[in-house]
């Protein structure tokens, strides 16, 4: 299926109905350009601190110097793997499923070492910081941890769900938890140690069905969908009020949401670029074909960086 093809089946069905509400139509101005391929970096999650860009794979986590996209080169490594992982201080926080550890790694020298472990009785899946606290999902848990010793991290609060965590993300006051049948649930935990829940809202609907994943920003909050997706912003009382829809010629495996740009990718071959002027009606505003299947992607300046599972890169330009 050629791009055009693509374009022409986006407008005649998915997006029909967004660019009749929107207050712009499809931009032409900016198109994606295939900057470099790495075929000896690979890895299923990318994450930056400063000048430096740490990738999951299977057999461990690699940190490599991103000072210049043309000479990216890897720094040091350290040999455990993970489901996930976070970055703080230039300590790295991995979780290990397999062992229902959290593993705290020093990445300050030239040579990575173990810091410390935690074993978390509900399980170790995906993992996010705030402050000096680590959110960690099990299975059907959330796991509060208290890394400000990062020699001897502590649980200090658990809560226990009705089904599997399938996605996660906090900030400064909420938890934000997807469960596998599609209950959302916003918890505070201003007070890390006392958790309470704001809400829980159910988030599947007979078009777009159940979500799998979702992003965060500010008060915006976007789901996945299959071949959709959707916006809605959150309330200071913590309830969500539906904003918008569009869709895709085809199912969605991945989305991020950056600050200027989103990202959703189909796994296969295609990359759609997400325009975010209008926060609470995005819009594709480029499609680009890769030759790879994609398993991760994030946005960073102007440059998407995908793991295919190798590192390729594009930079988002304008027509000059």
């Amino acid at each position: 299926m050629n791009k055009w093809l693509i374009i022409i089946l986006l407008m005649t069905s998915s997006c029909i109905d967004f660019e009749f509400e929107a207050p712009y139509e499809d931009l032409n101005g900016i198109y994606i350009a295939h900057v470099m391929r790495y075929s000896d970096v690979s890895g299923y999650k990318l994450l930056f601190e400063g000048s430096k860009g740490y990738i999951l794979k299977e057999s461990g986590l690699s940190c490599y110097s991103f000072v210049s996209v043309d000479s990216i080169f890897e720094i040091c490594s350290y040999d455990h793997g993970g489901h996930d992982f976070a970055i703080s201080d230039s300590h790295a926080y991995i979780t290990d499923p397999n062992l229902n550890l959290l593993l705290v790694i020093n990445f300050q020298g030239s040579q990575p070492y173990l810091v410390s472990s935690l074993h978390i009785d509900g399980g170790a899946g995906f993992i996010r910081l705030h402050s000096h606290f680590a959110y960690i999902t099990g299975v059907n848990t959330l796991s509060i941890i208290d890394i400000n010793d990062k020699q001897a991290p502590v649980k200090v609060e658990e809560y226990v769900f009705a089904d599997h965590v399938r996605w996660l993300e906090v900030d400064s006051n909420h938890a934000y938890i997807l469960l596998g049948n599609s209950d959302f649930w916003i918890l505070d935990i201003s007070d890390p140690t006392d958790i309470n829940v704001v809400s829980q809202v159910s988030v599947i609907d007979t078009l777009g069905g159940s979500a799998n994943m979702f992003a965060l920003r500010g008060d915006y909050l976007y789901f996945l969908k299959n071949r959709y997706i959707e916006t809605y912003q959150q309330s200071e009382n913590g309830d969500l009020e539906y904003l918008s829809r569009f869709g895709f010629a085809s199912y969605m495996e991945f989305m991020h949401i950056g600050d200027n740009y989103g990202l959703a990718c189909d796994g296969i071959s295609w990359v759609y670029l997400l325009n975010l002027e209008y926060p609470s009606r995005p819009c594709i505003t480029e499609i680009y074909e890769l030759a790879w299947f994609q398993h991760y992607g994030i946005i960073r300046d102007n440059y998407i960086y995908l793991l295919v599972p190798y590192l390729e890169i594009l930079e988002i330009k304008e027509v000059q």
